[in-house]
């Protein structure tokens, strides 16, 4: 998985959504990965139209976007620096006492 500005580490040091869990995170994905290899046809949906698996994704979509907003750019280019090894050095000899 590429770390993006959607993604910070948690305190495990786990890659995952921003406003979501570690559990959350990988349940995203399996969604997202699912529902983008589905065949529209054969889908079983819901009154509104969408799968199961789809209104659970635009649930844990809401929540992500819904914490990303307040989190600015600064905060996730910081965080996503982080993730990676030269990044990591450099930030953490900026805060070294």
């Amino acid at each position: 998985m590429a770390l993006d500005d959607n993604y910070v580490l948690d305190a495990d040091g786990n890659s995952v959504l921003v406003g979501l869990t570690l559990d959350e995170t990988r349940e995203f994905e399996c969604l997202d990965e699912s529902i983008s290899r589905l065949d529209p046809a054969s889908s079983v949906s819901t009154v509104d139209g969408r799968t199961l698996n789809e209104r659970r994704w635009l649930v844990l979509y809401e929540k992500h976007e819904a914490a990303l907003r307040p989190f600015s750019s600064t905060q996730r280019t910081t965080f996503a620096c982080l993730a990676r090894d030269p990044c990591r050095r450099f930030f953490a000899a900026l805060v070294r006492p």
